[in-house]
């Protein structure tokens, strides 16, 4: 194959790379890199691409061999490794690889990805930490850690990071959701009755995600074998 008309190849590559990431599928991604000419992978947008395909099929030795293989990886290529160890329940590897990214290459995706590479590995205090230090924190950040906090059942802190945030911006509802979530897992009726009410009034007119509230409300009212107030609530959607 011609230089062109490998270069010219290369958004065609990432189309397929990103259609496989999405499907999840281990053996289509094979497929597709098999195809991929060495000259490749190792520039342009292909490695952080193959990145995010092998750890979005959980193959994240082979997303590190891609890594690796970077000689000065840049700020996607760090969030999107950082990204598929989380996506992996690899949540100290990936606080591992956080701390080494040099700070001018981190972004908001980037503390993102690790805010919810705790998250999902239980890692609250090192998420704590994490956020601390964040000095441009966004809606998404706080959401995140929001979300941390909430699966870890810490929702004093939640609540208290969502008041900090309205303190200077508009209610996000994204925020609430994921503190109904956590309050739904943890079986919190009390917490999850408050929580919907407020959303009630601060997105009176956002159907869905006072459809999505409901519908979490009614399976915490079922799991605490108060069905008539779950169906009472459905009514409502």
């Amino acid at each position: 194959m011609k230089l062109d008309d490998i270069q010219s190849s290369i958004p065609i590559y990432l189309i397929a790379i990103k259609a496989v990431s999405q499907i999840g599928d281990y053996s289509k991604a094979q497929s597709i890199v098999k195809q991929i000419p060495d000259c490749l992978l190792v520039e342009n947008q292909i490695p952080s691409a193959l990145i995010d395909l092998w750890g979005k099929v959980g193959s994240v030795d082979e997303a590190k061999l891609i890594f690796d293989k970077i000689r000065q990886p840049d700020t996607i290529e760090y969030t999107t490794m950082v990204n598929s160890y989380g996506l992996n329940g690899m949540g100290v590897q990936a606080i591992a690889l956080f701390h080494q990214i040099p700070r001018e290459l981190l972004h908001e995706a980037t503390y993102v990805c690790a805010l919810n590479a705790c998250s999902h590995s239980g890692l609250v205090d090192e998420a704590r930490l994490i956020f601390k230090n964040i000095e441009m924190k966004t809606m998404r950040i706080y959401s995140t850690m929001i979300d941390c906090l909430s699966r870890a059942s810490a929702f004093e802190q939640a609540q208290e990071l969502i008041d900090e945030y309205e303190r200077n911006h508009s209610p996000y509802s994204t925020m609430y959701m994921a503190l109904l979530s956590g309050a739904r897992n943890a079986k919190n009726v009390y917490l999850s009755q408050n929580i919907y009410g407020r959303m009630k009034k601060l997105f009176p007119e956002r159907k869905d995600p006072l459809v999505s509230a409901a519908v979490l409300l009614a399976n915490v009212y079922a799991s605490s074998g108060e069905m008539d107030k779950a169906s009472d609530i459905r009514l409502e959607i």
